[in-house]
């Protein structure tokens, strides 16, 4: 049996591709800005900020989709990355 196709995303799901859109959008302005500024680090400064907002939304999501379970799975998997 299939499932019917859906145009509709949920609400978490959402949050994370506005996240995606803002960063491409905000990174090239602050490229930018950094080599206007000749300073790098305002860029990283920058960027850092909004892939700390974009890793708790994602985390959000999993915590949505997986529950806390799968939650600490993700978690242990991203720290035994590293």
């Amino acid at each position: 049996m299939r499932v019917k196709p859906s145009n509709e995303i949920g609400y978490t799901r959402s949050l994370v591709q506005d996240m995606r859109q803002i960063i491409s959008k905000r990174s090239h302005e602050y490229f930018l800005e950094a080599v206007k500024r000749d300073d790098l680090e305002y860029f990283t400064r920058k960027m850092s900020r909004l892939d700390r907002l974009y890793n708790i939304v994602y985390i959000m999501m999993a915590v949505k989709n997986k529950g806390f379970i799968g939650l600490l799975k993700l978690l242990i998997g991203r720290v035994t990355k590293r």
